[in-house]
């Protein structure tokens, strides 16, 4: 039983632990995404 509880346990904190990185991982893509299509706009704009 305790057993279960711990590997119920460790199962939710690799799980947030996941999202958490995906989350990081993702606005940063979207952070650069941004960034680059700012520079894009700039470079046309300044044209």
């Amino acid at each position: 039983m305790v057993v279960l509880h711990l590997i119920k346990n460790i199962h939710c904190y690799i799980h947030s632990i996941a999202i958490l990185l995906f989350k990081s991982l993702f606005t940063r893509k979207i952070r650069y995404f941004k960034k680059l299509r700012k520079t894009v706009f700039c470079d046309v704009y300044h044209r």
